[in-house]
């Protein structure tokens, strides 16, 4: 079948093309974060010639659109691999005073699938999951995000629907763009008040 130079020439071309391919997927997969992306990652690769062929790639290393479509369901159910108390858990730390607040106005409620809810303004960056990992168990920063009741937002001082100064609220915003040019090692007011300043729990005793 491949006895011209023409024909061996094409062939190696489209083999070529196939495992250059392959590697730039591969190396594309390994920059997603979230299980949304590597869902979306799975659908931008899969299709009626996928299906038909089966095969991506050799034997020794196959990966067949049966195996891919195995894993993409996995990541569908990894939620369900935390038990129904771990998941209490995280919702009762994103409710709690020391992690967020109460918002102050009658109308600051959220509603999703019929269910209400008062908004909660979170303290921090996502509530600093290496907080939460400390005091209860060990969890995955993106798993410990997707777990986040909806009602527990990050607050917006544009919007000023919130009880934050601007003026207090800009610190956050010119540590953080410090943290980021990397002049400083402190990329929001709780971190410096927590090096700069004594702790007034620690001196009654």
């Amino acid at each position: 079948m491949c006895e011209s130079p023409e024909t061996r020439r094409e062939v190696f071309k489209k083999k070529l093309f196939g495992e250059v391919l392959k590697a730039q997927l591969k190396e594309n997969y390994a920059y997603l974060k979230t299980c949304k992306e590597k869902q979306i990652f799975g659908r931008a690769v899969s299709g009626k010639p996928i299906r038909k062929y089966k095969l991506w790639r050799r034997k020794e290393s196959s990966m067949s659109h049966k195996k891919s479509s195995v894993s993409v369901s996995k990541l569908r159910t990894r939620k369900d691999k935390i038990s129904s108390d771990g998941i209490n858990i995280v919702r009762i730390f994103y409710e709690n005073d020391d992690h967020s607040r109460l918002g102050a106005g009658k109308g600051e409620c959220l509603t999703r699938r019929g269910v209400e809810n008062q908004k909660r303004y979170l303290s921090d960056s996502i509530a600093n999951p290496y907080k939460f990992q400390a005091e209860h168990f060990k969890i995955r920063y993106t798993t410990f995000y997707r777990l986040r009741p909806f009602w527990a937002i990050t607050p917006n001082v544009n919007k000023r629907d919130t009880c934050l100064c601007i003026k207090h609220a800009n610190i956050d915003l010119k540590l953080s763009t410090l943290h980021r040019r990397r002049i400083s090692t402190y990329n929001s007011h709780t971190k410096l008040l927590e090096e700069t300043c004594c702790n007034r729990y620690d001196e009654l005793y």
